[in-house]
């Protein structure tokens, strides 16, 4: 079996009526948690608990098949949650819970709209919130354009197998933002898990300040990032515009295209995706994983 076809293209979140996803051969889909508001990420650690987020602001936790009624903790009060904005992605540390770290990407209000990317530490089924560490924090969203400013937000993280921090990042309906470097949307950015930037990021030399951490251009509307743990592959699920869904093999220093192509291209600069689909097919992929 390739590994592709071991790649899980759909991420289910109940938000209300629920009908049967269609599933390969071999699984089967229960329900763990109903009427969960706005999810947008989740992520599992291994005793069980799933902590979740929830794009108004809420990391909420079922454990033992229920929901714990109290979040972990609540970010609303920091968060631009208009359109697509919001509380947008969310990892927990692979060492969890002997490194009890729980990573977070949001949108915030103050002093301008932004993201954030922080690092929280768990506490029993609660977040710390005095313990939140800003990681990095993005452009003034305003100065960005954007035919829907607060749409194409992006907001998967993951832990390499290199211990650093991948992020996705949207262009905000913005197009060109994905092929600068004076912007941190539209990208992948790779950081250390203190914030820190890797001298070996590829525009390291090109780029200044805060920018050292695109790791991937051309990106137009990432919703998924999933490590594959036996090769360390880095793979990301890309909404698009009218044409085509794009499964894309991040590597550094990588083109993706964006706004000049979507899907498979004949352009030498753009790194074609592994898998792209029309939307005859299907509509906004929003999250993957790869199975054992």
């Amino acid at each position: 079996m390739t590994m592709l076809k071991h790649l899980l293209i759909a991420l289910i979140l109940l938000t209300g009526a629920w009908s049967a996803p269609t599933l390969p051969p071999g699984f089967k889909a229960t329900i763990v948690v109903e009427n969960i508001n706005a999810a947008t990420a989740l992520t599992i650690a291994p005793d069980g608990r799933i902590f979740f987020a929830e794009q108004t602001g809420a990391i909420r936790v079922a454990k033992d098949g229920r929901l714990l009624e109290a979040p972990a903790i609540d970010l609303s009060a920091k968060l631009d949650t208009w359109w697509e904005r919001g509380l947008v992605g969310i990892t927990l540390h692979p060492d969890f819970p002997r490194t009890p770290y729980l990573f977070a990407v949001y949108v915030a209000k103050d002093p301008y709209t932004h993201h954030v990317v922080s690092r929280f530490t768990v506490v029993g089924d609660m977040l710390d919130a005095a313990s939140e560490l800003i990681l990095i924090e993005g452009d003034d969203q305003s100065t960005l354009g954007g035919f829907q400013p607060a749409g194409h937000q992006g907001g998967p993280i993951c832990v390499g197998q290199d211990g650093m921090l991948y992020i996705g990042l949207g262009e905000q309906t913005a197009g060109e933002p994905s092929q600068s470097l004076k912007t941190l949307q539209g990208k992948i950015l790779r950081v250390r898990q203190d914030g820190s930037i890797p001298e070996d990021n590829p525009f390291y030399d090109q780029a200044k300040g805060k920018y050292r951490s695109i790791y991937a251009i051309g990106i137009r509307n990432p919703f998924g990032l999933t490590v594959e743990s036996r090769s360390g592959r880095l793979l990301e699920t890309e909404v698009g515009a009218s044409a085509f869904e794009e499964i894309n093999d991040i590597v550094a220093g990588a083109n993706y295209g964006w706004p000049g192509a979507e899907g498979m291209s004949d352009n030498d600069r753009f790194t074609n995706p592994l898998h792209a689909y029309p939307p005859a097919i299907g509509r906004s992929i929003c999250g993957a994983m790869f199975y054992p």
